[in-house]
């Protein structure tokens, strides 16, 4: 099985939104993804840069926090509370590789979720 590669040093310029989410509970998924991602200080509070099958692809919220617009939840908060949210999916490539990313990760990212229950996080 393919794996995905997480790092903050991974090149993304180029990735752009093309479309793909990811419906997930932000808390859960930013302890799955860890702590190598990067900001933007505006617009993206929390963006995890990828690779798989040698395609760099990015997941981040866009516009979900105050960084983006007062009013909105601080980036604590939005990272802190269970809820659903959808986060974008960036890459360089097609939809059609995009959604394999995707599968993928929400396949992992389900799988830490059960691991995590059984456990008591």
């Amino acid at each position: 099985m393919d794996k995905i590669k997480i790092s903050s040093k991974l090149d993304a310029y180029g990735t752009s939104f093309h479309g793909t989410v990811a419906a997930v509970n932000p808390r859960t998924f930013a302890q799955f993804m860890g702590d190598q991602y990067v900001s933007d200080d505006c617009k993206i509070s929390r963006m995890w840069i990828c690779k798989f099958k040698g395609k760099v692809y990015t997941v981040y919220d866009w516009k979900s926090t105050d960084l983006y617009a007062n009013g909105l939840p601080c980036v604590h908060d939005y990272w802190s509370v269970d809820r659903g949210e959808y986060l974008h999916i960036g890459s360089k490539s097609s939809t059609i590789e995009e959604s394999e990313f995707v599968d993928h990760l929400l396949l992992a990212y389900k799988r830490f979720t059960s691991i995590s229950k059984i456990v008591g996080e």
